[in-house]
């Protein structure tokens, strides 16, 4: 049988909160499920999980910031026309 941990050996390893890991669990942002009353996450899920977030955010290029684009051509535009 697998190892199930609970939402606190979950929040130890993820140094997170108990809280933070039982509003993930509810909102199934992690692989959790209830046994009655106490969630449980599957350890070999929980590895998976947070294999698949790695890759997705290492694998991610970042966007450029339109902000300081827009800003620019904003001041640009006003010291033209000013």
């Amino acid at each position: 049988m697998e190892k199930l941990l609970t939402t606190e050996q979950v929040a130890d390893l993820l140094q997170l909160s108990k809280f933070t890991v039982y509003r993930m669990s509810v909102d199934q942002v992690i692989p959790a499920f209830k046994i009655g009353k106490v969630w449980r996450i599957r350890e070999a899920d929980l590895e998976k999980w947070i294999d698949a977030k790695v890759k997705t955010q290492t694998g991610r290029k970042r966007a450029p910031d339109m902000r300081c684009a827009d800003a620019t051509e904003s001041l640009a535009t006003d010291s033209a026309n000013g």
